[in-house]
């Protein structure tokens, strides 16, 4: 029995990957979407120009200029910024008055799952700046 070489199957070379931008729907009607999805007045959805057919467009508009992919990019170098939002006062059996955190990011959403105290929200943060 000869051996033989195994030939390495070509390789296609790799296709750019379309943009996908958020899309609201503006018409009085549902839009039934190419993958099988009814999507409501007022919902907004993402998707690929190429899945939003122009017949659609006055109905359909773009939310972002911008893609999704090209705002969800993160800068190199750049750290995020998180802050503390007070959220409620607890009244212990002591006379002490404590003051609830919320931890939000730069873009205005709330990271913790419940309310911390100061001390734990601080040491959190700094976990999260590492």
């Amino acid at each position: 029995m000869d051996r033989t070489k195994k030939v390495k199957a070509e390789v296609d070379p790799i296709l750019p990957v379309e943009p996908i931008y958020r899309w609201k729907v503006i018409g009085g009607s549902p839009f039934h979407g190419g993958n099988h999805r009814i999507y409501k007045p007022g919902e907004v959805f993402k998707a690929t120009e190429a899945e939003v057919p122009m017949a659609f467009r006055d109905v359909i508009v773009k939310v972002d200029v911008a893609s999704v992919q090209e705002q969800e990019k993160v800068i190199p170098g750049k750290v995020a910024t998180y802050k503390l939002k007070e959220r409620a006062k607890v009244e212990p059996e002591n006379d002490k008055e404590e003051i609830l955190y919320d931890i939000v990011n730069q873009k205005g959403k709330i990271i913790n799952e419940a309310p911390l105290v100061k001390e734990a929200a601080d040491s959190f943060i700094k976990d999260l700046t590492e």
